[in-house]
């Protein structure tokens, strides 16, 4: 294998030999420590040096520091009655949708492994929205698997734990909702899921399990960024990443290669993902996607194609 190649996978003979584990710590804890403190209220300028960053994770919620946390606590206390719902998550989600003032009482974060390594911020225009689709997110947190989001790295900020991390300035953020991707309707709380549905969906959840592992990056080296986007596109595309592919595939290995297609001014990286088919490792499908990550927002060069492979 070359050494621009990048792979990832569930084999434990196809190992890493682009950017290692080491190498992406070593390039995460050099971006925290060269950048600027940013004022609580969040960040105000982007430069065209501002690193980009595109990162799968889950959504999660903290504080800037102990006394907003509990002066966000206390208020949402007066502000609800007894007949609220006594899940603590739900009665922040709920006060928040209804004073939406209190948004810089909170951070959203994005976690790896259930440790946050980012918050994340949104510009102030589109920042009601943005908060809008996060409460949303989290209010379905059973049916969130993950989340990605694609903006630049702009400064550093605190948790009411005292760790520091980067915050990234959001171009765009997507969703992958379980009930969506089985193509399953998504129920109400009274309804009970018919067990045909039951089945679609642990497929799913079974096939994502699977996959999520070998995207653990911190979405800041420009394969990492081809990686998480090509991943996110074949899983809300459809076709073999999603419902019928959870019910006849298996991840074999997932390559990231520089493309021999690349324009001038851009940054194009081949992103195969390979299947197999049940339990017969020889019979496999691939996707094959060009993804340009020169902008914040990547790109696909061309329409994703998929073919049988050996």
């Amino acid at each position: 294998m070359s050494k621009e190649m990048k792979m990832y996978g569930n084999d434990p003979n196809h190992i890493n030999t682009g950017v290692t584990a080491a190498e992406q710590s070593s390039a995460y804890r050099g971006l925290l420590a060269d950048l600027p403190d940013l004022h609580p209220s969040g960040v105000h300028r982007i430069s065209k040096q501002q690193p980009k960053a595109y990162v799968v994770g889950k959504l999660s919620l903290s504080y800037p520091s102990q006394p907003r946390k509990e002066s966000l606590l206390q208020a949402r206390k007066i502000w609800q009655d007894t007949d609220q719902p006594t899940d603590g998550r739900t009665k922040t989600i709920q006060f928040l949708k209804g004073n939406p003032y209190w948004n810089e009482a909170v951070h959203w974060t994005i976690e790896i492994d259930d440790t946050p390594y980012y918050i994340l911020e949104a510009p102030s225009l589109k920042g009601k929205i943005q908060l809008g689709k996060f409460l949303d997110f989290l209010a379905r947190k059973e049916s969130l698997l993950g989340i990605s989001v694609a903006g630049i790295i702009s400064g550093k900020q605190r948790l009411h734990t005292g760790e520091e991390l980067p915050v990234i300035r959001i171009v765009d953020s997507r969703d992958w909702n379980l009930y969506t991707l089985a193509g399953v309707k998504e129920p109400d709380e009274a309804e009970e899921e018919p067990d045909a549905d039951k089945e679609k969906l642990d497929k799913v959840k079974n096939f994502f399990d699977r996959i999520f592992p070998s995207i653990r990056n911190h979405g800041l080296k420009p394969e990492d960024r081809a990686l998480n986007f090509g991943v996110t596109q074949a899983f809300n595309l459809g076709g073999l990443l999603s419902n019928d592919g959870a019910n006849k595939f298996g991840l074999d290995n997932i390559q990231v290669n520089p493309s021999p297609i690349s324009r001038k001014g851009s940054q194009c990286f081949d992103v195969r993902i390979t299947l197999f088919e049940g339990e017969d490792r020889t019979k496999k499908q691939i996707l094959r996607m060009t993804i340009d990550v020169n902008q914040i927002y990547p790109a696909l060069v061309s329409d994703p194609i998929s073919f049988n492979g050996t």
